[in-house]
């Protein structure tokens, strides 16, 4: 599904629907992942790493992206440390990071991780530049 459309279908989803959404890519992504080898704490390490890219691109973390993280995911996550997240995503040394984890990722891997950041990029009903970009990235 093209990132567009995937956008318009989460847009007016409620937060349980989003959510319900959030739990589906999360263990697509992770089983993806599981099959090409990273272990359970690489898999929980990359989600939260595309989601501190998501909160960062827009340079604003909400409580409601919160929520969905630690309920999606069962990562428990201090909401000083979330909302903070955003101040090291811009960062090279993390973009690049994601990076590396991103090309060693087979295409359908991709698609998981897309579903699954898309719905962080909904919360706020706007797409800036850089979350663009990074849903490219993930498409390539």
């Amino acid at each position: 599904m093209k990132v567009k459309e995937l956008l318009a279908n989460y847009k007016n989803l409620s937060f349980e629907q989003k959510l319900e959404e959030a739990k589906k890519a999360y263990a697509e992504l992770g089983a993806r992942m599981q099959a090409a080898g990273y272990s359970a704490d690489e898999i929980d390490d990359f989600a939260t790493m595309l989601v501190r890219l998501a909160a960062g691109a827009d340079k604003h973390s909400s409580a409601e992206e919160l929520k969905l993280f630690e309920e999606a995911t069962g990562i428990k996550t201090d909401k000083y440390e979330f909302f903070a997240m955003n101040k090291n995503a811009g960062e090279e040394s993390f973009v690049s990071a994601v990076d590396e984890i991103v090309d060693c990722l087979k295409k359908e891997a991709k698609a998981s991780a897309v579903r699954f950041v898309a719905l962080f990029f909904v919360v706020d009903n706007e797409l800036s530049d850089k979350e663009k970009a990074l849903l490219a990235r993930l498409e390539d």
